[in-house]
């Protein structure tokens, strides 16, 4: 049997992350200020927001942002274990495709990783000595092939949301929370929603909401993005969680709060979605957009249908989105590996330059595109919504951390 992790002597863990902001530092946040089995620290390669370093900071948590090339190293010697968390971020590729000290190195996927811009490629799969996915549904990845590849469930633990109670106000309020973007957000997101009955469409999250927010009606409120979202989805009658079918999420954190805070999700059946949501039970999910509109109308003109799938997804929440047990899973993992010694970890192929590591994280299909496509080709992958987004692992994202003549000659590309 393998130890405790107790008896492991507390190992030093050292997060290694893109940025720490909404979703994943929610979850980051709640794993170390719980889990007092292990030691922590973090380092982000973009930026941590100020919510993070305020409450990581109180608590004593290491929080190392933006730390040098030689830092970021001396961390990696430094901890026991280096748990990398992983979506195609360019400085995140650029600094795994780097030499590095020894370290017993894990992976852990926040992509669904089926569909580029973000992919689960041959070269994360096969980097680390433990890869471990937040969703089933990645098990598909043509890298993954033959592999039983262990997933863990992400969470940020939804205890703060389970005694929310609904805030008064006029009218009926359907609610979004998330990111603000068509590389999530379903593309027509806001004229399927202009169809229905609802007083109000609270959209909350993002920046720079411009593209989302053109054409839409007076109903369509955008607060941006927020400390805390109860407050919001207490004022929430349903929660129309209508996602692009290509997204690049898996646990979908904002979903998780919603079902904990009471407020009953309608969703589109793409894979992620209906692995979370039981239809009929928990809240509705529709085949198409066409029973997405008839399910969300249904359920903001039924209020005995909304109290009942409420009630079972507070308490389906309540038990499945547990932090506890994620925290539980992940201290086997750590075992196993504690019990290993540290060894280097070599990227298969050194690129060439930013524009090469690019084509690698995007898969031979839509690399061969970029590489040998016609202009047309190009742009006609371009414009679809999930190529559009200034991040999630776009050419625009790319050119703006790693730049180069190749990166910026594809971004010219764009709306022409």
């Amino acid at each position: 049997m393998w130890k405790k992790i107790s008896e492991i002597d507390h190992p030093l863990i050292l997060h290694v992350t893109p940025h720490l902001g909404g979703g994943l530092g929610a979850v980051l946040r709640a794993w170390v200020l719980e889990d007092a089995a292990c030691r922590h620290m973090i380092a982000t390669l973009d930026y941590a927001n100020d919510w993070s370093k305020k409450e990581l900071g109180a608590a004593g948590i290491p929080l190392y942002d933006q730390p040098s090339a030689a830092e970021l190293d001396r961390l990696v010697q430094a901890a026991d274990i280096v748990l990398v968390h992983f979506w195609n971020h360019p400085l995140l590729y650029d600094w795994l495709a780097r030499p590095h000290p020894a370290a017993r190195l894990a992976i852990w996927t926040h992509i669904a990783g089926l569909t580029p811009p973000n992919l689960i490629t041959p070269e994360i799969a096969g980097l680390p000595d433990e890869l471990v996915l937040t969703t089933p549904i990645s098990r598909a990845c043509p890298a993954l092939r033959g592999r039983d590849v262990p997933f863990i469930w992400s969470t940020s633990g939804i205890q703060r949301m389970l005694d929310l109670q609904p805030l008064a106000h006029e009218g009926l309020a359907a609610g979004y929370v998330g990111t603000v973007d068509f590389a999530k957000m379903h593309p027509d997101y806001i004229r399927v929603h202009e169809k229905l009955p609802a007083d109000r469409f609270l959209i909350v999250g993002g920046e720079d909401v411009a593209h989302v927010r053109c054409g839409a009606d007076e109903r369509f409120v955008f607060p941006g993005r927020v400390d805390d979202v109860r407050p919001y989805l207490a004022q929430m009658d349903i929660f129309a969680y209508l996602l692009n079918p290509r997204h690049f999420g898996t646990c979908e954190q904002a979903l998780q709060e919603a079902m904990a805070a009471g407020v009953p999700p309608v969703v589109l059946g793409n894979p992620c979605e209906a692995s979370i949501v039981r239809d009929g039970e928990t809240g509705l999910v529709a085949r198409d957009l066409e029973e997405y509109v008839r399910d969300a109308r249904r359920l903001l003109e039924e209020e005995d249908l909304r109290r009942r799938l409420a009630a079972c997804a507070r308490a389906y929440a309540a038990h499945h989105f547990s932090m506890e047990e994620m925290v539980q899973l992940w201290h086997a993992v750590f075992c196993r590996m504690m019990a290993r010694e540290k060894r280097l970890h070599r990227w298969p192929t050194v690129p060439e330059d930013a524009f090469a590591l690019f084509c690698m994280s995007i898969g031979k299909e839509a690399a061969g595109i970029f590489c040998s496509g016609s202009k047309k080709e190009i742009q006609e992958l371009l414009q679809k919504p999930e190529w559009q987004s200034a991040s999630k692992g776009t050419p625009k994202q790319w050119c703006t951390f790693l730049g180069g003549a190749r990166l910026e000659a594809l971004c010219e590309l764009y709306g022409r």
